[in-house]
């Protein structure tokens, strides 16, 4: 072997399959009670925001990050209690929203059995269908 050349290591099947050494400090559990180091990327705009409210609020950016995950987390976990998406909910408090304001609902079915729903304006004529009205009662979906 020459001067400052490394020794080889000889390749075969053991070496190949053997898995690989992880590249820098192993990460380690945060201590109970302890505060842990996270580091992520964000979007320009995120950053944007959580800078904005840090300042409105005087807290620093990790706080302030902290909190906002904390708040996400907290939503997650009520929408997964519930079963529900946010556009199921949206649309759910859309609905509610109109039948107070004294819409009504128009329900029908087309010819594959599917179910269709609109929604009337207080005070408009209701759609009569074979000699139906076609309005339901306002709690009927």
């Amino acid at each position: 072997m020459r001067g400052n050349e490394q020794g080889c290591t000889e390749v075969t099947a053991d070496t190949l399959l053997k898995p690989k050494r992880a590249v820098g400090r192993p990460t380690k559990a945060p201590r109970r009670g302890k505060r842990a180091p996270l580091s992520l990327l964000v979007r320009p705009s995120t950053k944007q925001l959580v800078d904005r409210l840090a300042a409105r609020d005087g807290t620093t950016q990790s706080a302030m990050a902290e909190y906002l995950i904390e708040q996400g987390i907290a939503v997650r976990q009520v929408l997964d209690a519930m079963g529900k998406t946010v556009q199921e909910i949206q649309d759910g408090n859309v609905h509610a929203a109109l039948l107070r304001a004294g819409y009504t609902v128009e329900c029908y079915s087309d010819p594959t059995g599917k179910i269709w729903k609109a929604y009337r304006e207080p005070g408009h004529p209701p759609i009569v269908r074979d000699g139906r009205v076609v309005t339901t009662q306002a709690g009927f979906f």
